[in-house]
């Protein structure tokens, strides 16, 4: 191309010629050879003068235009232009150069400065945000709305709650509250900063009719987990007719309402989803599966799941977790084929509640095929799948891989350099604790499961009451640790909290605090157990008769024992030598000797401890 017709090329043109001549050097030469200077600054303003012409360059293509500027000096003419360049590097990620260009400009105004620190925002640069501000403050350049609102969103990224109250304090002695930029700012730094109660405050002072601040605080108030807080705030905004709840809003509080498993609010919300037509949104279709899924509703989350448009990991994830919440560990192991199949993704959650479904002993073997799964995939050594590799290889009596799973834990085994005052069971809880793992509760019930084996109960309470939801495991594996270890008193306690938090108690755990009252000699509470285990259909389950047996045996109430023991349809090992136990420690050799006799003749295995009671009683 000649430089008659170059020289007849408009802006438009020229841009094409940047993105052609992506070397400076060549750049500079052509635009001094075929523009001559007075052209080429005519040319140059032209390019930079419409922030359209420099939208959606690449980084080299706005170096070009950046060495065209220069070489024009109309850098240093124009701030217009300069501004248009730094936004141009801030689109493109590269802030290492649109700091160098802002050392450049001579003569800057608010609008460069808000551009920088806007522009760190974008890039989660947030503390250099900061520094821009206060350099800006320093210096003593006037600030507008867009300088508090940007600084006050980069305080609240920062959870700089001091920060922030002193941005806000400038706020309001240059008159800037009533803006809705920066009030929504200001509320979104109290609410991401788990403080809701100033943002609630914040929001109440100005009557914001701003459908973003009330999100903020919905929002902030989910983060911090005051879900019925939540749901009170989106109570107040849905009765002022001006604020119209928008998908953000929706998914905050339908999140809300699965925590604390709000089942018809959040059936009612739902079809307010559905009125306001938000349900095609992915996040908001996805807080609708959870809500089903931690619900029990696992039928109506199938059915919202499959309604979905676009699926996500999480919408995945919640539908495999509620199946492992109901014990339907082949349903959930069906979702995760199909989750293989669509080609979605699979993250360490997936992992992990796909390793909570293989987490008792009949599914052994899918548990090595997840395992070798887990390898192909590439997430063996993620700390949070391999905290559930263990949990789960422990859980169906696979202590040897479970240590074996431990010992190749590589993310750990560099912190597991063990001396005198630092134990490998320390490290790695040390580590959970640093990664935020704990409150988990496949980590955290491995964890205080492995305090409580190893006779550290007050280690092993401390992780316990870290877990943000306790499942039944979680309570079992506590509560036995407690009776295994002699404190029966202290497991009867944690079964009294465990009704008063509402869960509901499985046969494993009726049968573990039968065992506890059994070693307290409460016949009492014993048969208080016995009423509640019958009210809940558990009686005819062989590991609570076998523990009715043995707790009225040991109690001294023989007949009630006997009554239990004949209403078996079942009757193993434990059941037989727990009534001759109780009948041999209370010297009744014909009985005694009659169930020895019966027992024989009914083919169970005689052991050494059923033998030890007869022979006792026939010493004595």
């Amino acid at each position: 191309m000649n430089g008659i017709i170059i020289r007849t090329l408009k802006h438009q043109k020229l841009l094409c010629v940047c993105r052609k001549y992506t070397s400076s050097a060549a750049l500079l030469e052509r635009t001094a050879v075929e523009y001559g200077e007075n052209q080429g600054k005519l040319e140059a303003f032209q390019l930079v003068s419409n922030p359209a012409n420099l939208r959606g360059l690449t980084f080299i293509e706005s170096k070009a235009a950046h060495a065209l500027l220069l070489r024009c000096s109309v850098i240093y003419s124009d701030i217009y232009a300069a501004n248009n360049l730094l936004d141009a590097y801030s689109e493109c990620s590269r802030m290492d150069y649109a700091f160098k260009l802002f050392e450049e400009i001579p003569l800057r105004n608010v609008v460069t400065w808000n551009l920088m620190i806007l522009g760190c925002n974008k890039n989660f640069l947030f503390d250099d945000a900061w520094r821009v501000y206060c350099r800006m403050h320093n210096m003593g350049v006037g600030m507008d709305e867009f300088t508090y609102g940007s600084v006050l969103s980069a305080c609240g990224a920062l959870e700089h709650i001091t920060s922030g109250k002193q941005v806000y304090g400038f706020v309001l002695k240059n008159g800037f509250f009533t803006n809705g930029y920066v009030r929504a700012g200001m509320i979104d730094l109290f609410a991401r900063s788990c403080r809701v109660e100033d943002a609630l405050r914040v929001l109440y002072d100005v009557h914001c009719q701003n459908v973003v601040c009330w999100n903020a605080v919905v929002s902030g108030a989910v983060k911090n987990k005051d879900n019925w807080v939540a749901l009170g705030i989106f109570s107040q905004m849905f009765r002022q007719s001006s604020l119209i709840p928008n998908a953000f809003t929706f998914s905050s509080v339908l999140t809300a309402c699965a925590a604390v498993e709000e089942l018809e609010l959040g059936k009612s919300i739902h079809g307010q989803v559905i009125k306001g037509g938000a349900g095609v949104d992915v996040f908001v279709g996805t807080a609708i599966v959870e809500l089903y899924a931690k619900s029990g509703a696992m039928c109506d989350a199938i059915k919202q799941f499959r309604l979905m448009p676009v699926r996500n990991v999480v919408s995945w994830t919640s539908i495999i977790s509620g199946f492992v919440q109901k014990g339907d560990s082949a349903s959930a192991l069906g979702v995760l084929k199909d989750m293989h199949k669509a080609g979605d993704e699979i993250n360490t959650f997936t992992v992990s509640s796909v390793l909570a479904a293989c987490a008792n002993p009949s599914m052994f073997k899918d548990a090595l095929q997840v395992h070798c799964w887990i390898f192909k995939i590439g997430l063996y050594l993620d700390p949070v799948v391999k905290a559930s590799l263990i949990n789960t290889y422990s859980k169906v009596g696979a202590i040897d891989l479970s240590e074996i799973a431990f010992a190749e834990a590589q993310d750990l085994k560099q912190y597991l350099k063990p001396n005198r005052q630092f134990n490998s069971r320390e490290t790695s809880t040390w580590i959970c604790s640093e990664r935020g793992m704990v409150s988990e509760v496949s980590v955290g019930s491995s964890i205080f499961t492995m305090y409580s084996k190893c006779g550290d109960l007050e280690e092993s309470l401390k992780a316990f009451e870290q877990l943000e939801r306790k499942d039944n495991i979680s309570w079992t594996s506590m509560i036995a640790g407690l009776a295994e270890h002699g404190c029966a008193d202290k497991a009867v306690q944690m079964f009294r909290q465990m009704e008063f938090e509402n869960s509901v108690p499985d046969e494993k755990i009726l049968a573990t605090i039968l065992n506890s009252c059994s070693a307290l000699h409460s016949l009492r509470l014993g048969r208080e157990i016995h009423g509640f285990a019958l009210r809940c259909g558990f009686a005819e389950h062989t590991i609570i008769d076998d523990a009715l047996v043995n707790m009225y045996s040991k109690c001294g109430d023989l007949n009630s024992a006997k009554i239990v023991f004949h209403a078996m349809p079942f009757k193993d090992q434990v059941s037989w030598s727990s009534l001759i136990s109780g009948f041999a420690q209370r010297g009744y050799i014909e009985e005694v000797l009659q169930l020895f006799h019966d027992m024989l003749l009914s083919g169970i295995t005689v052991d050494a401890f059923t033998i030890s009671s007869v022979l006792g009683l026939l010493q004595f």
